[in-house]
């Protein structure tokens, strides 16, 4: 009977750290993958600066 609940045991712990290293992984993955974006331009500026008329006064954005 111990060597039945040792085993589950074992078990248990192998397929608890097995859940953790994949955990672990796909989070490296998701470093990877916002790493390799591009940055987001601000809205409101592309907006604005893609507009004409006489309403709007010309600026420069950099």
């Amino acid at each position: 009977v111990s060597y039945a609940l040792t085993i589950t045991e074992m078990m248990n712990f192998v397929v608890r750290m097995l859940s953790e290293m994949e955990t672990n992984a796909v989070s490296v993955e998701r470093v990877m993958e916002y790493t390799n974006l591009d940055p987001e331009r601000h809205g409101i500026l592309l907006c604005l600066h893609q507009m004409s008329g006489p309403w709007i006064p010309r600026s420069t954005f950099t």
